[in-house]
């Protein structure tokens, strides 16, 4: 377990993919995976990195890293949250999803260096939406979070907006670099 001043950077990688119909974490990136990419800019702002999830593929680089498995298959990503806060349960956790390939450290460092107060989350509010899986989360939301898993509540979108959370309204560039890919198109579109 993490010293509760230390940054944990949890890399969500066991989604299925569906939409892809590949594996997104795999997808290239430049001269990298999106997977490697992420993995470099949380290297660079946090103690620590882990993948969350049922990671079946991944780089050879990659092989070494620890691997925090979700409690039930199918939880989706409050599962990979889960894994993530019982590693590191008394103190802050970045949580990325690794669809993210425009994600630049510059965003990260806005994230982390936001007030956080009496928040259990901070993460960027787009519109009316909560980008969940490029946030911030305090381990002492693991009750909750739990408890939702419990009671089959798998969103992280209630989760968070009924958590004590703080919003950041995100500049242009950094909206960008929240574009995630879900579907071919996606990523062709953002490969531009």
């Amino acid at each position: 377990m993490l010293q509760s001043s230390r940054l944990l950077g949890g890399v969500l990688v066991g989604g299925k993919s569906k939409r892809m119909g590949t594996a997104k974490a795999m997808l290239r990136c430049g001269r990298t995976t999106i997977i490697e990419h992420i993995v470099e800019l949380l290297r660079g702002v946090c103690e620590e990195c882990v993948l969350l999830g049922d990671c079946e593929v991944r780089p050879v680089g990659l092989d070494s890293m620890i691997t925090l498995p979700d409690l039930h298959s199918g939880d989706g990503p409050i599962g990979g949250l889960r894994s993530l806060l019982e590693h590191h349960s008394d103190g802050w956790s970045l949580l990325v999803g690794c669809d993210l390939p425009l994600l630049s450290v510059e965003t990260l460092q806005t994230l982390i260096a936001h007030p956080r107060g009496d928040a259990s989350v901070v993460a960027f509010r787009i519109d009316d939406r909560l980008e969940t899986c490029c946030a911030l989360y305090h381990g002492r939301l693991l009750p909750v979070v739990e408890r939702a898993l419990r009671d089959g509540a798998l969103r992280l979108q209630h989760l968070v907006r009924s958590a004590p959370h703080v919003s950041i309204i995100p500049d242009v560039a950094t909206s960008q670099s929240l574009a995630n890919v879900n579907t071919p198109d996606d990523y062709e579109r953002l490969r531009g």
